[in-house]
């Protein structure tokens, strides 16, 4: 046995185990850069039912691009809620990453009445539900995002073609949320939306295959949009595998030396 090769091995193995170590007991701070605006549309949220009905509307909506998160280009970032607000372009240092299909939601969301958050969850400001309020929910989002999302940055589209597959992907995703309170004016969108929905019919994606994004994080009085995106590395992964890479360089260097 070469002794040194061993040396060298076995040092090489203490090093990972300690990287592992201390990436496990690291708190990771995971960083969305939402680098660009949204793509506009007209679309409506009604309060309701009951007196004092109100109509909410917003012209923004995903995907929100260029974004990303740990330093990792996104390719698309899609927006779950609306009550919440997230402003685009910034920074969200603290952002909570889960990938079970659940994010933060504020208390705000209780205002919508036709909304499934309101009925399947009592929301505190602090809880983690999942997407739309149920799992089901959660995993229709998953399989729109996931089957549709890659189609809608076709670099063979025009710009526009693209950016009207995003807006009907992102208007399929809060029709999904919130049902009859969701109506998009658009009438190109409207029709984009109504096909995504068509293809959705009785699927049900993996909602293990996207990271689930509250940018506020777990706790803090702020409480931002929850955002839905492809499922990136974790950095304490990425650490790892990077030291395994110089393990193995310094290995076959050392081979090198002694041969």
């Amino acid at each position: 046995m070469n002794f040194d090769r061993f040396k060298f091995g076995a040092a090489a193995a203490v090093l990972g185990l300690l990287t592992v170590l201390a990436c496990e007991n690291r708190a990771q701070a995971d960083t969305l850069v939402l680098g660009g605006d949204y793509n506009p549309f007209a679309w409506t949220l009604t309060n309701g039912p009951g007196p004092g009905t109100q109509t909410v509307q917003n012209e923004g909506g995903g995907s929100i691009d260029p974004s990303t998160l740990n330093g990792h280009a996104l390719p698309y970032i899609y927006c779950i809620d609306i009550p919440d607000q997230v402003g685009a372009p910034g920074t969200y240092s603290n952002t909570a990453v889960t990938n079970d299909g659940t994010a933060r939601y504020s208390t705000t969301n209780t205002n919508h009445q036709l909304n499934t958050f309101a009925t399947a969850n009592t929301l505190t400001g602090g809880d983690f539900v999942y997407a739309g309020g149920s799992l089901t929910k959660a995993e229709q989002i998953a399989w729109l995002v996931t089957n549709l999302a890659p189609a809608a940055i076709d670099p063979t589209n025009s710009p526009d073609a693209n950016n009207l597959l995003q807006e009907g992907l992102q208007a399929a995703i809060w029709k999904t949320v919130y049902g009859s309170a969701f109506t998009v004016q658009d009438s190109a969108v409207n029709t984009q939306m109504q096909t995504d929905l068509t293809a959705l019919g009785a699927n049900l994606g993996n909602v293990g295959s996207l990271d689930w994004l509250t940018p506020g994080g777990s706790t803090g009085s702020t409480v931002y949009q929850a955002l839905v995106t492809v499922a990136t590395p974790e950095p304490s992964s990425l650490a790892i595998a990077g030291l395994g890479a110089l393990g193995f360089l310094g290995y076959s260097l050392k081979r090198r030396k002694n041969s």
